[in-house]
């Protein structure tokens, strides 16, 4: 029997390798005869090994585009978009972003909830990229999380096998990662599911509370998260946008910034080269789990595309998402409270949005050091009327 899987592959190693995934340590041992031991070989997307290898350097590492196994071998089955039997142990592998795996969590939850109807629960793994910062981890249709970086022996003691790390935004053309896992997976694009949602984590948000508390008390205003940097620099806004945007709605909003340490220390460079008030709150910020709690404590959201958009989202917090290479409602469609603000531009070499998540921006060759021309077209003012008028709708609501 021969082992493929669309984006996986499988790893073998002449002497004992250890490696660690998202703070987890998966470890093989040495091995000649590939099939002989499961336990010394190992299953992880191929972009991961890509990527893991390439900057590490294993030397006596070879990696298998396919895998011939004995016949014996308990391989799970492919799921096609039936339910096969009662209590099924599912492994669902994946590999996203973070805010992409909020996006789809209405399809995992689908899952769950057609093997429930049939009978028994099905026990459902989740191999991801996010372990630690999961941002659904305690949600009742989710029995495990894992590295999507496993033994072979690991997979094998699984009934149905879901692979999902070959869906990239490169697929897009306008869908979202949502509606390609769905695809996928049998249901149909258009099969109706829950809204993504997460909720904070009580102690996060006990932590984290007295600071906006003494933030509002002391400005008298509403608290406003405001992002213009994001994963990829081709989706970077200009910092004065967002300056403008901050000022213009100080009436009523005091504007904060809550991102990690390094995104930190250059958009504290942004605020003071710009004079304008916006409170650098990312200190209170050790992890995602601490973002989205600062998130549930803000009144509003204007952030260029990235994660905190969809944490924002899924709880239920107005605001405005800009884009630039990926089109709004592919991403937001499913976020009631937000409006996205497309980009205007278009230009002979790039018609706009591009879908473009991993090399860069055409416009600007490819410089990771410039800003996409994208966000030089969205005017300050047009974001400011379109988060007031979703805040408008979201109180008369």
């Amino acid at each position: 029997m021969r082992l493929t899987y669309p984006g996986i592959v499988f790893v073998t190693s002449q002497k004992p390798m250890s490696m660690r995934v998202d703070g987890t340590s998966v470890s093989i041992g040495a091995t000649e005869d590939r099939i002989a031991d499961p336990s010394r070989i190992l299953m992880m997307p191929e972009a991961a090994a890509r990527q893991i290898f390439r900057q590490r350097g294993h030397e006596a590492v070879t990696v298998h585009p396919s895998l011939d196994i004995p016949d014996t071998y308990p391989v799970p089955d492919a799921f096609d978009g039936t339910y096969p039997r009662q209590g099924t142990k599912v492994l669902v592998m994946m590999f996203t972003g973070w805010g992409d795996t909020i996006l789809v969590q209405p399809v995992i939850r689908h899952l769950y909830e057609q093997g429930t109807a049939r009978g028994t629960p099905p026990t459902i793994t989740l191999a991801a990229d996010w372990i630690h910062n999961f941002p659904y981890a305690h949600a009742p249709f989710i029995a495990r999380i894992r590295p999507n970086v496993l033994t072979l022996a690991d997979f094998l003691g699984y009934d149905v096998f879901i692979n999902l790390t070959h869906l990239t935004r490169d697929q897009f053309q306008g869908y979202s990662l949502k509606h390609l896992f769905l695809r996928e997976m049998g249901y149909g694009e258009h099969c109706q599911v829950h809204r993504p949602s997460i909720e904070a984590s009580p102690e996060r948000v006990l932590k984290i509370a007295p600071a906006f508390d003494d933030l509002r008390r002391r400005t008298g205003r509403k608290i406003l998260s405001l992002n213009w940097k994001a994963r990829f620099p081709h989706k970077h806004a200009p910092p004065r946008l967002f300056c403008d945007i901050s000022e213009a709605l100080s009436d009523t909003y005091q504007s904060i910034l809550i991102t990690d340490k390094s995104n930190a220390s250059i958009m504290a460079r942004d605020i003071e080269e710009h004079g304008v008030s916006i409170s650098n709150c990312s200190s209170l910020i050790t992890d995602f789990h601490d973002t989205i709690a600062a998130l549930s404590l803000c009144d509003g959201i204007i952030s260029v595309d990235t994660g905190v958009v969809h944490a924002a989202g899924a709880l239920g917090i107005p605001g405005a998402a800009l884009f630039g290479p990926f089109h709004a409602a592919s991403h937001i469609g499913d976020y009631p409270s937000l409006t996205g603000i497309q980009s205007p531009y278009r230009s002979e070499t790039c018609p706009g949005p591009c879908e473009e998540s991993h090399r860069g921006c055409k416009e600007v060759n490819f410089d990771p050091r410039r800003v996409s021309p994208c966000f030089e077209t969205i005017r300050y003012e047009d974001v400011v009327d379109a988060f007031r008028t979703r805040v408008k709708r979201g109180a008369a609501a």
